[in-house]
């Protein structure tokens, strides 16, 4: 195993993590994120191993839809939980829901803003949240209609539907994780 960082379960001799399709649907009564990442992986191994901490896993798939197979290791302190992927297609999709009392979000009222420094991206968006680890971004966030979304990224569109309004940005640079914000 080769961790560079050892807050984070990122192996850089696994496969790389290199694009993050990231589709997040706020859903302010609860005060958690409904979401859904598509990691785009350079190189091939028998498991990739991504950061996560207190998120519900709801299905792990290749792009097909097809299941694979994970393993959610148990919480270890401030770090979280390793989310085990074995035998990773190029493609994995993720689908999962963060917890009311993520670390990275605060809630107030109709509004949401995340904080993901140090080591918080893990609870919004399972991925190799580690510095040395750098993707590229394109977000598909989703909230009600009457508010605006904002990410520190390139608006590419806003497509209104009923009370919901979905917004479209990009970074094609990649950066840490920890930049992340909205």
């Amino acid at each position: 195993m080769a961790r560079p960082d050892p807050h984070s379960a990122f192996d850089d001799a696994q496969p790389r993590v290199r694009r993050l399709l990231w589709r997040a649907r706020f859903d302010f009564a609860a005060r958690v994120i409904a979401g859904e990442a598509l990691l785009e992986l350079d190189g091939e191994g028998a498991e990739i191993d991504l950061d996560a901490r207190d998120l519900t896993i709801e299905h792990v798939g290749d792009g097909g839809g097809a299941r694979l197979d994970f393993e959610l290791g148990a919480p270890r302190g401030f770090v979280g939980q390793r989310l085990r992927v074995l035998r990773p297609p190029p493609v994995i999709v993720v689908r999962y829901r963060t917890a009311p009392a993520a670390m990275a979000l605060h809630w107030s009222n109709q509004s949401v803003y995340s904080q993901c420094q140090p080591i918080y991206a893990r609870t919004i968006v399972p991925l190799p949240d580690s510095p040395s680890s750098r993707i590229a971004l394109r977000a598909e966030l989703t909230a009600p209609r009457a508010l605006t979304a904002r990410m520190a990224a390139t608006q590419i569109d806003r497509v209104d539907a009923g009370d919901t309004a979905t917004t479209t940005f990009a970074i094609d640079e990649p950066i840490a994780p920890y930049l992340l914000a909205f």
